[in-house]
């Protein structure tokens, strides 16, 4: 299998466009309006290393009560929830330092907050069993996309192939708890994020 030679990370508002396969928009639109459960909380709002970190606690779409989570060492455990993460980089270039951030006023925030979230530089995680078993955390990692380095073993690709209807980049491709979380980022939680993140500029 040729490695993919290129590497760089994406826009979530890329990711939102083109990186749902036809066959995860299939699950994610039972999802958010379908007879699937679409359970998103935001759960933490960190800011480390001059990357924003947003967490959201993202439920099963349909409950079998043998839903398991898959740990960055690849060990899978059981679970009633999912961890999806968002890393968007360089805070400071694009919200300004704490001070001056503060300084502004909070609807200045807010706008400055949201085009940050949309058009920042990101990497992506979910520990969900289709961002392991079905290959997003495998192929996104060819391109420094994820989080977390991929702790194998390598699959067959097969996946990949399922998922290319619809991508542009088949290598590129994000599980439906990333999808529904990325809807729910500006269009409802901006806000909830705004006021998580002063209360962690204040404690500096």
């Amino acid at each position: 299998m040729k490695k993919i030679q290129f590497s760089e990370k994406f826009a979530i508002s890329d990711l939102s466009k083109n990186a749902v396969s036809d066959l995860t928009r299939k699950y994610l639109f039972d999802r958010e309006h379908g007879k699937g459960h679409n359970i998103t909380k935001l759960f933490t709002v960190d800011v480390r290393n001059n990357n924003l970190y947003i967490h959201y606690r993202t439920y099963p779409t349909y409950n079998t009560g043998e839903e398991k989570r898959v740990l960055i060492s690849g060990e899978a455990v059981r679970t009633e929830y999912y961890d999806t993460l968002f890393e968007i980089e360089d805070v400071e270039t694009n919200l300004g330092d704490k001070n001056t951030f503060l300084s502004l006023h909070p609807g200045e925030q807010l706008a400055v907050l949201k085009d940050f979230i949309n058009d920042g530089m990101s990497r992506v995680f979910c520990n969900c069993p289709a961002f392991y078993y079905q290959g997003h955390w495998e192929d996104m990692a060819e391109t420094d996309s994820v989080i977390f380095p991929f702790p194998g073993p390598r699959g067959d690709g097969v996946w990949r192939q399922r998922h290319a209807s619809g991508l542009k980049i088949p290598e590129i491709r994000i599980c439906k708890h990333i999808a529904a979380s990325i809807h729910y980022l500006v269009e409802r939680d901006a806000p909830k994020i705004l006021k998580a993140l002063v209360k962690v500029y204040e404690k500096f």
